[in-house]
């Protein structure tokens, strides 16, 4: 992970394969962070993302500096929504075990 100054958010998106479109974009601090909120998104009963996470990547489109205004675009895929879906499978399997 890029190491970026506390000046700085970046911008992040999910792309949803299946309709080939891109989702409104999100800014948060860190990939950790991004990563943590797709991982929450998919979680919520209901919601798109839940009902298809296998669908969905999660990208990095971008930093915009606080400071001075400026954006800088690039763009990298952070996770894909199968890795997601797995970690939920093995989660439940894990809890099943344990119990």
């Amino acid at each position: 992970m890029e190491k970026q100054t506390n000046r700085e958010i970046s911008a992040y998106v999910y792309y949803d394969r299946e309709a080939d479109a891109y989702d409104i974009p999100f800014y948060t601090f860190s990939d950790l962070n991004a990563t943590r909120k797709f991982k929450i998104d998919s979680d919520k009963p209901g919601s798109i993302i839940n009902k298809f996470t296998k669908e969905f990547d999660l990208y990095k489109i971008g930093r915009f500096d606080l400071h001075t205004g400026k954006a800088t675009l690039e763009k990298k895929l952070i996770i894909e929504g199968n890795k997601i879906q797995y970690l939920k499978e093995e989660l439940k399997h894990e809890i099943r075990n344990e119990a």
